[in-house]
Formats: C-alpha cells, sequence, structure tokens
C-alpha cells in the first residue's frame, strides 16, 4: 500500500465502549456535589455548596472502616477540592 505523506491514511475508528457509571453516582452526596457545581443562581450557589460539604463529610465517615483508596474515596477527595475552589470564586 501506498502511503502519500501528505494525506496519511486515517485510523480505522474504534468504537466507543460504553461508560460504566460508577456506583457512587447514585449517592446522594453526588447529587448535591452535582447540583452546587451547575446552580446559575448567585444567590443559592453558597448553600448548594454547603449541602454538597455536608453530604460529602458524612459520606467519608462512613467509608472510614473501608480500604483507603477506594475510587468513591477519591471521588469524595476531588469533590471536597473542586467545592472549595468554587466557593472561593463565589466568594462564599
Amino acid at each position: 500500500m501506498h502511503v502519500n505523506a501528505l494525506n496519511p491514511p486515517l485510523p480505522t475508528a474504534v468504537p466507543p465502549t460504553p461508560a460504566v457509571p460508577a456506583a457512587y453516582r447514585t449517592q446522594p452526596w453526588y447529587t448535591a456535589y452535582m447540583d452546587a457545581l451547575f446552580e446559575t443562581d448567585r444567590k443559592r450557589v453558597g448553600e448548594r455548596i454547603k449541602r454538597a460539604e455536608r453530604l460529602i463529610v458524612y459520606r467519608e465517615r462512613e467509608l472510614l472502616g473501608e480500604k483507603p483508596g477506594s475510587q468513591e474515596q477519591r471521588a469524595l477527595s476531588n469533590a471536597l477540592h473542586a467545592l472549595r475552589a468554587l466557593r472561593s470564586c463565589f466568594g462564599v
């Protein structure tokens, strides 16, 4: 097969694999976290952040006895960091 250097062949498309949703996405903390991230009303964002933080800390306490480093524990930590950044941006 002759390959033109100016017009190389495109790679064969690989069909996307269906994303397997993480089990924690059904947890109340995750819903509250998403609500805080996507709140458009500046008057409500502070309360959304507080609620999400409370639920995240509560869930972290529930998981204390489990093996550290689980996917959900990493997600909880990342969510708290994101909420702190959001809180800083909005000054709440």
